[in-house]
């Protein structure tokens, strides 16, 4: 019986031997020449870039001028990236005003509940600035104005979308726009594409919001 299991596992094997003989290695991208090595191109650059003497061969001098350079260029990549990381942390802080006012735990950003409150003080404040009539409500001439101002300067994120949002133009993007993407983009205070903290904060709160007014509903 052993005897027979040995002689099966043969033909078994030995009948797929070629199958397995011509099977490429995971490694190697490109099915019709399987024999070339992913990295064969890269050594081929590296070779022409540090063979100083030209001899078809890198010694140990100009393989440690290899190493060198790809260090450097290592080095850069990632300083880069790290600047772009801190420009990105700087431009999602709020303004300076803004957390000199809300940032209450000192944290240089705003919490939901921070947000929350910085949101219907500016808010007034707008209304107060632009409330000519002085009676607490804005009217379209004053939405008008407010536009107006809005585009006629440079405002940064946070302050213009408290103007935006007493001048209407919040509702009116948000009712023309359904996807989540464009309703999401509004809140989009710095206007960098990156949703920050004190954003994606402003996010939950809006979020709950319309849940619970569907629910009372």
């Amino acid at each position: 019986m052993k005897l027979l299991l040995q002689l099966a596992l043969i033909i078994v094997f030995g009948a797929n031997i070629d199958a397995f003989a011509q099977r490429r290695p995971l490694l190697f991208p490109n099915p019709t020449e399987p024999g070339k090595h992913p990295l064969t191109e890269l050594k081929v650059q590296m070779r022409e870039k540090f063979d100083t003497n030209h001899d078809g061969f890198l010694n140990s001098e100009e393989r440690n001028a290899m190493r060198l350079a790809t260090k450097q260029a290592a080095n850069a990549r990632m300083e880069a990236f790290l600047a772009a990381q801190r420009q990105r942390q700087s431009n999602n802080q709020p303004p300076e005003r803004w957390l000199k006012l809300y940032d209450i735990n000192r944290d240089k950003r705003l919490n939901s509940t921070e947000w929350n409150v910085a949101r219907t003080k500016e808010s007034n404040r707008v209304i107060g600035i632009f409330d000519k009539d002085k009676n607490n409500a804005i009217d379209d001439r004053e939405k008008q104005a407010i536009i107006a101002f809005l585009k006629g300067g440079k405002h940064n994120g946070y302050d213009a979308y408290i103007l935006r949002l007493v001048s209407g133009l919040e509702s009116r993007g948000n009712s023309q726009e359904g996807s989540p993407s464009s309703r999401y983009k509004r809140f989009d205070f710095d206007q960098d594409g990156i949703a920050s903290q004190a954003e994606l904060d402003a996010i939950r709160a809006s979020e709950a919001t319309s849940r619970k007014e569907t629910s009372e509903q």
